[in-house]
């Protein structure tokens, strides 16, 4: 097949995609979503539009720069300032999230369902704030002020590089505005989760690997090379999927070396996949801590077994429904956005054959709800115009579309330097008022930035850029695993946001 054409099916089978997924988010749509089919019309525009994007690559190409620390700093400064405002209204930074389940854990009570690495880095600060400084709140505060730095720097490396590419200094200054105003960047920029190191570990990756194509005299240098091997030994270190996409990468760059003869660009992912489960393995060692439960990855055919129990429960035989009770004892607690009601004590690994055998026979009994399990369960990643992830746990205490909320028994109390900016925060984002407004709303959607990037690795595909497809692998087995997680955040969706731009020269300079 000609070029043209190839590129010209590839398109047609991206468009029908999204047009595809948008109206199954319509079809599947849970009670309480406001005007459905209308993901089926912004569907079909927005593959249009995305489509248009790629063909504008006069955007992007112009000369490259010789930029050095000076523009580093500058960007890196300038995130930490855009984040400041918001990290003083959520004084001393949003303790939420996983942080109470890391910090309870206790020497022969570790766990790696959490990444060690991070567990150990707020339990450091957990223990400077109380028992060095005797103030919960000054641990919180310098945990929060560490990752916003770090995370800065990280980002610059990006802005950097975009520089260095020679995208144009529109495009730069608005990507510099979105990471240092963006709500979906600042208030998780201040928020104890590990999704802020593993997001800007694997942005570093991917920035260092498309130096290899974009900018060759970069990667030629040490100092990349070296950032590179500890940027992938950190998205191992920060978060558990984070093997799979370095497996991906390594697995695809081994293919192309044996093309080549030429396995050095492996040899170098090898060496950062290794030194993170080195690492990984010796804090497991160190700390005697247990293997995390297997079932994070079985959320997807948890909720496809429980939606069939809730809609076809009558028409089971009996061993059907004490096979199914076995896996999933709270199946009766099904909740179509998220998994963790059943998920917790779920018995699958414990009984691989019963799931296999079941899931099989039900999956052939019931497609349509294995698909609506599905789709629900992912349809703030799928569809444009979805809400659902913004109220995944509910709409007040703190808990709207990005969570605010302060863990109890530990000590940490929320008090705000900027009372004005809080209370305008917990209107748009814990009421998700937001949502009222537009281009706001779909700033923060996370199948915004998922179609974006699909839409990237369409154009990588249909360019035939071989250089790029190992670091296509990594963003697209990143994808897969967030779609077989628990529930559709902001927060997962937080590594593929900020790597749009990487993927973008990548395609852009070859348009």
């Amino acid at each position: 097949m000609k070029r043209n054409g190839r590129s010209a099916v590839l398109w047609i089978l991206y468009g029908a995609a999204v047009l595809c997924a948008n109206l199954l988010a319509a079809l599947y749509a849970a009670p309480g979503d406001a005007l459905p089919w209308l993901n089926a019309a912004a569907g079909l525009l927005a593959a249009g539009a995305l489509i248009l994007l790629l063909r504008r690559s006069s955007l992007w190409n112009g000369a490259p720069r010789s930029v050095g620390l000076r523009y580093y700093g500058f960007c890196a400064l300038g995130c930490f300032l855009g984040w400041l405002p918001v990290f003083l209204a959520y004084w001393p930074g949003l303790f939420a999230y996983d942080v109470v389940g890391q910090l309870s854990q206790v020497p022969g009570r570790f766990t790696t369902h959490h990444p060690l690495a991070h567990t150990l880095y707020l339990k450091l600060f957990d223990k400077i704030g109380r028992d060095w400084l005797n103030c919960p709140n000054a641990g919180v505060a310098l945990a929060a002020l560490c990752q916003m730095a770090v995370f800065a720097c990280m980002l610059a490396f990006v802005h950097w590089f975009l520089a260095r590419t020679g995208v144009r200094r529109g495009v730069r200054l608005g990507f510099l505005v979105f990471t240092a105003v963006c709500p979906a960047v600042s208030m998780l920029a201040i928020a104890l989760t590990k999704d802020v190191f593993f997001a800007g570990f694997f942005v570093m990756t991917l920035t260092c690997l498309a130096c290899r194509h974009a900018a060759p005299e970069v990667w030629k240098q040490k100092w990349c090379r070296a950032l590179y091997v500890c940027s992938a030994a950190g998205v191992v270190l920060f978060r558990n999927n984070g093997v799979y996409c370095l497996a991906a990468m390594l697995a695809v760059e081994l293919l192309e070396g044996l093309r080549h003869r030429n396995i050095r660009p492996a040899a170098w992912t090898a060496a950062g996949l290794c030194l993170g489960l080195l690492l990984a393995g010796g804090l497991q060692a160190a700390l005697h801590a247990e293997d995390g439960s297997p079932n994070e990855m079985l959320s997807v055919p948890y909720q496809q077994l429980a939606c069939v129990y809730q809609e076809h429960g009558d028409e089971l035989s009996e061993q059907e429904k004490e096979d199914l009770l076995l896996l999933l004892p709270h199946a009766g607690n099904y909740n179509p956005l998220r998994s963790d009601a059943i998920k917790r004590t779920g018995t699958g690994a414990k009984h691989p054959e019963t799931l296999i055998r079941l899931y099989a026979k039900l999956g052939m009994q019931y497609p349509g709800d294995y698909l609506k399990a599905f789709v629900r369960l992912n349809a703030g990643y799928l569809s444009l115009t979805d809400t659902t992830y913004s109220r995944i746990y509910g709409t007040q205490n703190r808990q709207g579309v990005l969570l605010s909320d302060t863990k109890e028994d530990f000590g940490v109390e929320h008090t705000s330097l900027l009372p004005g900016l809080e209370n305008l925060y917990e209107t748009l984002f814990t009421e998700n008022r937001y949502l009222d407004m537009p281009g706001l709303n779909l700033l923060l959607s996370p199948a915004l930035y998922f179609w974006l990037l699909t839409a990237l690795l369409v154009g990588i595909l249909a360019q035939k850029q071989t250089s790029s497809y190992p670091m296509s692998a990594c963003a697209a087995m990143l994808i897969l695993t967030i779609l077989a997680g628990p529930c559709a955040l902001v927060r997962y969706a937080l590594p593929y946001m900020l790597c749009i731009p990487v993927f973008a020269v990548c395609v852009f300079q070859k348009a």
